[in-house]
Parts: C-alpha cells; sequence; structure tokens
C-alpha cells in the first residue's frame, strides 16, 4: 500500500470513496421519494427524476469499482477516473435545482430534490479530497 504523506494512503482514500458513496446512495434515496411523491401527478417529472437516478447509479458504481481495486496502481487509475466525473455529478445537481424550480411539484418533492443535491454536494466535496 502507499504511505505517500500527500496523497495519504491508499485505504483512507478508499474511506473517502466509500463516504461518497453512501452520501450518493442517501442522494438517490431522496429522489426516489421525490419520484414516488410525484407519481400520478407529473409523468414528466418522474421520467426526469429516473434519468438522475440512472446517473447517480453509475457514479455509484464508478466509486464501488474504484473502492474495490486492489493494486495501488489500479486504484490510483480507478481514483482518477472518479474525479473526471466530477463534472457530470455537478451537472446532474443542476439539472435536479432546476426541475426543483422550474416545475409546480407535489408538496415535499422540492424538499426531497433539495436533499438530495445537499448530499451530492457532499460527495462532491469527498471526491475533491482525492490526489
Amino acid at each position: 500500500m502507499c504511505a505517500d504523506g500527500k496523497t495519504g494512503t491508499t485505504e483512507t482514500l478508499k474511506g473517502i470513496l466509500q463516504d461518497a458513496a453512501g452520501t450518493i446512495r442517501s442522494a438517490k434515496d431522496c429522489l426516489g421519494k421525490a419520484k414516488d411523491a410525484a407519481v400520478g401527478d407529473d409523468q414528466q417529472m418522474v421520467e426526469q427524476i429516473r434519468v438522475e437516478c440512472a446517473s447517480l447509479d453509475a457514479f455509484l458504481a464508478q466509486l464501488t469499482e474504484a473502492r474495490s481495486a486492489t493494486d495501488d496502481n489500479l486504484f490510483g487509475r480507478a481514483a482518477g477516473a472518479v474525479k473526471l466525473k466530477v463534472p457530470s455529478l455537478q451537472a446532474s445537481s443542476d439539472r435536479i435545482k432546476e426541475m426543483a424550480s422550474g416545475t409546480k411539484p407535489t408538496p415535499g418533492v422540492v424538499g426531497y430534490m433539495d436533499e438530495a443535491v445537499t448530499f451530492i454536494a457532499q460527495a462532491l466535496a469527498f471526491v475533491a479530497e482525492l490526489p
């Protein structure tokens, strides 16, 4: 395992990825609640939420893959690939904000979306800690 003072140990970095994954799961849970609250009222919003959930699923899979790397070189490449996804995760957050502010959603939907955006911001902060 690498123990470079600048980059931290691989185990510490894997912990960061685990924290990011947990916050992404929380964001997905919030979006799931928003989707459930919107069903029957706004099918377009339900579909948009599904798209954002799929985006979060893809990012979560990448976090999981990076975290499971057993070789330091593979881990470094996988963690680098995670960092490259930051702009798309930020774009997803921006789309969720836009959905929440640009529609007349069912009560509670905006709150769930706002929570999802908060969790995504936390995940982005964790990913920013990677070297």
